[in-house]
């Protein structure tokens, strides 16, 4: 197939590749979380179907001027929007609340501990990618410059083959396993943020419901 009947499909590839990647590691969409099945919430993720199902309604039209406001929102709602400091006077101690709240002391405190980490691991793999491909444009450029006054020798053998085989396993196996560190280190991050925002969904949701 010509190449440029081969481009077209490439994102379409790749994109099947990364979910099939992503499922394999049990990373899903963020609305994919808080149901067991079509009717039924999972409890360990009981905020994410709270949200789902019954979270402010914001009209995004009318607020970025593509339609007229068609009624005024509550003062209400604005608060339940930034609880903040108004959430004790609003059930903090019901202890429908206090499980989230709590754990939302747990989970920002791990949040902001990993942010320096989880930026060092992508700043080292995007870093290794440059490395790798400026060191091959370096290697060509001399081949290129030694070839045009001596013309191409094809590249010899190494004389020990099973050693030099061994040794290209050997970092290649390296470079997968860092590689599988830092994606392993970036799904728990994931895994982290979603179950803080599932105690976020509950306590937003409560809050408003027990408000009104």
């Amino acid at each position: 197939m010509p190449p440029s009947k081969v481009v077209p499909f490439l994102p379409a590839a790749l994109e099947r590749e990364t979910r099939s990647i992503l499922d394999h590691a049990e990373v899903f969409d963020i609305a994919s979380y808080g149901w067991l099945n079509e009717s039924d919430p999972d409890p360990k993720f009981i905020g994410h179907a709270m949200w789902q199902v019954d979270q402010p309604s914001i009209d995004h039209e009318a607020l970025f001027g593509e339609r007229p406001v068609r009624r005024r929102p509550r003062e209400l709602e604005g608060a339940i929007l930034g609880v903040g400091e108004e959430l004790e006077t609003r059930g903090v101690q019901d202890a429908r609340l206090i499980e989230p709240t709590s754990s939302l002391r747990l989970f920002g405190a791990q949040i902001f501990s990993d942010i320096d980490r989880r930026n060092g691991i992508v700043h080292d793999v995007a870093t290794r990618m440059a490395k790798m491909k400026r060191e091959s444009v370096s290697e060509l450029q001399e081949r290129f410059d030694r070839e045009q006054l001596h013309g191409f020798t094809p590249s010899p053998m190494p004389e020990d083959e099973p050693s030099w085989i061994a040794a290209h396993e050997t970092r290649t196996n390296q470079l997968r396993s860092d590689l599988d560190g830092s994606v392993q280190e970036i799904i728990d991050w994931y895994r982290l943020l979603i179950n803080a925002s599932n105690a976020v969904f509950q306590v937003e949701y409560w809050s408003r419901a027990l408000a009104q």
